[in-house]
């Protein structure tokens, strides 16, 4: 455990070291333990929110781990190809890893989204101000993962960080129009 405590320690406050010695497939299960950790602690929130008794637990966390998993693959399966684009000679189970560690700050949404309904209006204020800190951290570690993870400059992992956030929203926004065309059709 103090193995664990001390990888999260350095790849929050020291990543640029971290995920050298972290962030290798042999680590992989510290990666899914921070994925499956800011997914609890999210799910957690919402069954509050939704003031959900004990017996809807279970099936916001499934449905939150699941979702969870699906966009931590998604994200390693488009940094990999924009990073091979790129000039990354990394392996995408090193990059998995990576990314994993680097969205560790995200255990932090959770107490962040709470922030209005413990502060009332300057609440919101605070909620705001920590999303776009944590957005900017996530992205720096995020960097700093794909560096190491793909053998790449820096500058290099953030233009790849940059691409694949475009094609990710690219094909989501592909598939809603699709989405929508197809309803529309359907209801015409």
């Amino acid at each position: 455990m103090q193995n664990v405590l001390y990888a999260y320690y350095s790849v929050l406050f020291r990543p640029g070291q971290a995920f050298q010695r972290f962030g290798q497939r042999a680590n992989w299960w510290y990666a899914a333990l921070a994925v499956l950790s800011g997914a609890t602690v999210l799910a957690l929130h919402v069954a509050a929110l939704q003031q959900s008794g004990i017996g809807q637990l279970l099936p916001t966390l499934m449905i939150v781990w699941g979702i969870a998993g699906l966009a931590w693959l998604k994200a390693t399966l488009f940094l990999s190809f924009t990073a091979d684009l790129f000039g990354g000679q990394g392996r995408m189970l090193d990059t998995m890893t990576s990314l994993g560690l680097a969205s560790l700050p995200l255990v932090l949404a959770a107490p962040l989204l709470a922030l209005p309904n413990l502060l009332g209006t300057i609440g919101f204020s605070l909620q705001l101000v920590g999303i776009i800190a944590l957005g900017f951290w996530c992205f720096a570690l995020g960097a700093q993962a794909l560096r190491a993870a793909q053998l790449l400059p820096l500058d290099k992992a953030i233009g790849s960080l940059v691409v694949s956030l475009f094609l990710g929203l690219g094909l989501g926004a592909a598939v809603m129009i699709l989405s929508l065309s197809q309803f529309a059709l359907w209801l015409g």
